[in-house]
């Protein structure tokens, strides 16, 4: 079994795939149109000094998420996901 992660726990340049988000209802599906679905690659692409907002890439976007909003998503690491 893999080990799971939040997804504030990225350090950039590390890569991982969604496995589930934990908030509900509105926020939920705010992600889910967003791209963080199930089985989707994210990876960590830098974060504020004060280490919120931090920006993620999903597909060929870039986004910025709060640090409280990312601590709802797991993921998993697999080969797409590198430590440092």
């Amino acid at each position: 079994m893999q080990k799971e992660y939040f997804l504030s726990e990225l350090l950039p340049k590390q890569r991982a795939t969604v496995k589930q988000i934990l908030s509900h209802n509105t926020m939920k599906r705010r992600l889910q149109d967003l791209g963080f679905v199930k089985g989707s690659f994210v990876e960590c692409v830098f974060s504020a000094s004060s280490g919120d907002p931090i920006c993620y890439r999903v597909g060929e976007t870039l986004l910025a998420l709060r640090k409280q909003d990312a601590d709802t998503i797991l993921v998993t690491k697999g080969r797409y996901f590198y430590e440092k």
